[in-house]
Formats: C-alpha cells, sequence, structure tokens
C-alpha cells in the first residue's frame, strides 16, 4: 500500500493505459469472470436510467402546477416518515416575483419595466 501511494501517478497512468487498451463491456466480462468488483464511470445524464439509484428510492414523482408530475432527485432529508415533498405542486417559474419584489419596496411602474423588457415575469 505504501508503494501504491507513494507512487500514486505512476499507477494511475498504468491503468489508465491498460484498461484504454480494451472496450468497457470486454472489461466487464473480464472482471465478472475474476469475481472482481466493479462499477461503470456515469456521466451524471446517466443517471436517470440508473436501475439501482432508482430501487434505493433515488427518485420520487413530484406534482406540478400543471397537474402533471415530474421525476425528480429524491432528498436525502428524512423527517421522521413525513413526505419529503408538501401535497401543494411546485410554483410555475415567476410565480412569486412580483410579490417578492414588492415585499423588497419595488414599485408597481419598475416592476412592469421589467416584465416589459423580458427580465422577469
Amino acid at each position: 500500500m505504501e508503494g501504491r501511494r507513494d507512487h500514486t501517478t505512476e499507477v494511475s497512468a498504468t491503468l489508465q493505459e491498460r484498461f484504454a487498451r480494451l472496450p468497457r463491456d470486454e472489461w466487464a466480462l473480464r472482471l465478472d469472470a475474476a469475481n472482481v468488483w466493479w462499477a461503470k464511470v456515469q456521466h451524471v445524464h446517466d443517471l436517470i436510467d440508473d436501475e439501482q439509484a432508482h430501487a434505493a428510492g433515488g427518485f420520487v414523482d413530484v406534482a406540478l402546477a400543471d397537474g402533471s408530475t415530474a421525476l425528480m432527485v429524491a432528498s436525502p432529508i428524512d423527517f421522521s416518515g413525513r413526505s419529503r415533498f408538501g401535497d401543494r405542486p411546485t410554483p410555475e417559474l415567476g410565480q412569486d416575483t412580483e410579490t417578492v419584489l414588492l415585499e423588497l419596496g419595488w414599485d408597481w411602474e419598475r416592476i412592469d419595466e421589467l416584465k416589459q423588457d423580458g427580465a422577469i415575469r
């Protein structure tokens, strides 16, 4: 282990060079045959199709304002069996912008200018 630690750059370069010689599917067969634990490195966009992530409860359907649902990442926070999401649908884009700006002291004329300019909805 000390040798690996002391020569991590060389070890990593050697492993990368060796693994680059064959496609991942071939390595999968070889590693499985040798009873070696392994997992493919996934791109974040591949995660939505990962069976294990779904089986582990990594995603939940969340109600949207239009009555449909969207698959979203489940929060890792657990509040003793309470739903991670409320019964309310998610807000529409810009739904509370006017209210927030008014609470911050903006006047209607300025808010209307921002809407006309396309800066807010």
